[in-house]
């Protein structure tokens, strides 16, 4: 797995050169983008609606931002599964919900 940071652009594309360049994704490559309860998938498809556009950046088709309240400067969490050849991104929400969760069991109690 490898990990990196990543702000949405105003086209909803998202890059981070590490992890395209291990992903070995090349411009224009297509890719199946889907939603999987709160984190967006994207993996290579010959069929795949969405592509790699130029500079290895990745595109979020705004329907898929919209439900994900994704805007423009966003930051969002990109992991790459190399094993599986996939990306899953995931908003700041996500990851406070899963940080919050994960403190409440090592600090013990409830996360507000």
């Amino acid at each position: 797995m490898l990990y990196g940071m990543a702000t949405l652009d105003n086209g909803g594309r998202v890059c981070e050169r590490r992890i395209m360049q291990a992903l070995d994704w090349r411009p224009n490559q297509r890719l199946d983008v889907s939603l999987v309860q709160d984190a967006i998938l994207m993996r290579p498809a010959p069929r795949g609606a969405g592509r790699v556009q130029s500079g290895r950046r990745a595109s979020i088709p705004a329907p898929i931002r919209h439900w994900c309240l994704l805007s423009p400067g966003d930051r969002v969490l990109l992991v790459a599964d190399l094993e599986r050849d996939v990306l899953v991104v995931h908003s700041m929400t996500t990851l406070d919900r899963l940080v919050l969760a994960h403190h409440a069991s090592v600090l013990g109690g409830d996360h507000a």
